[in-house]
């Protein structure tokens, strides 16, 4: 199945255009540090599950929050294929490989969806998922509360093509990764550079990554006070050129920290 991150971020003119769909790759890795130190086992993100797959093919990330919660990007609720308009609304879904199925989507009130155009600086796009029945045996992500993303080490996973950041070549074994990367930037939204290991005073870490095209919803986790708290949601990448997915480009996360209050609002 072709996906795509469906938002484009454009830099010079701050506003957010749809992309044309794209061959998926999940998380963009260095290029000189072994493809397979960036596997990472299903059993250990048991909360991450995908909101679509089609054979090996995953399109989509969302995270539990929550027994019957979870959350990811609005505009994935399009990508694949909810229909929110139905009441009787019954997108299945494999949490923690127990068959689940999404009843209800909140969309964040400043999703242009459903709240009417807005420019790039109001948006956000989140979207709550309830669940038909609580997730049994799986412990929810806590959300983080704090506001000092600022220069931390956050975790990404992701599933489906894999590449690399010198090339961009991409290739599909169906596995799940997780890369790191550093906060650059923590304003209204987290941003995220992809750091060329090879480049003068290099800051890349040991397992610097990116996710790419079919990966949005995914989380950006933080570890705080020894757990792995949920920090941001993958919406895109920005358009830099041809940078995408390679080292150089930038992505964008929703700062979970920004939007507490409307989680718990709904949620209760």
């Amino acid at each position: 199945m072709a996906t795509s991150w469906l938002k484009r971020i454009n830099l010079q003119m701050a506003t957010l255009l749809c992309v044309v769909s794209l061959p998926a790759n999940a998380i963009m890795m260095r290029h000189d540090t072994g493809y397979t130190r960036y596997l990472a086992s299903e059993s250990e993100y048991p909360a991450i599950f995908p909101l679509l797959e089609d054979e090996r093919s995953k399109t989509c990330v969302a995270t539990l929050i929550a027994a019957r919660w979870a959350i990811t990007a609005a505009h994935c609720i399009e990508q694949v294929g909810m229909d929110v308009k139905d009441d009787t609304l019954g997108h299945p879904v494999q949490i923690n490989k127990q068959s689940h199925t999404v009843t209800r989507v909140h969309f964040h009130p400043h999703w242009p969806g459903q709240a009417g155009p807005l420019n790039s600086a109001g948006e956000v796009d989140l979207a709550l998922l309830y669940l038909d029945s609580p997730v049994a045996e799986v412990a929810p992500i806590p959300l983080y509360q704090g506001d000092a993303e600022q220069g931390r080490e956050m975790s990404f996973v992701g599933w489906g093509y894999a590449g690399f950041g010198s090339s961009g070549q991409r290739f599909n074994d169906g596995r799940l990764r997780r890369a790191a990367n550093r906060v650059d930037e923590a304003a209204a939204r987290l941003h995220f550079y992809f750091d060329d290991p090879a480049g003068p005073a290099s800051t890349a870490l040991p397992l610097e990554g990116i996710p790419g095209l079919g990966d949005s919803g995914g989380p950006a986790l933080v570890l705080e006070q020894g757990e792995w708290q949920l920090a941001g949601i993958a919406v895109g990448e920005i358009d830099q050129g041809q940078r995408w997915g390679r080292y150089g480009a930038r992505v964008v996360y929703e700062r979970i920290g920004q939007h507490i209050d409307w989680v718990r609002q709904i949620i209760r």
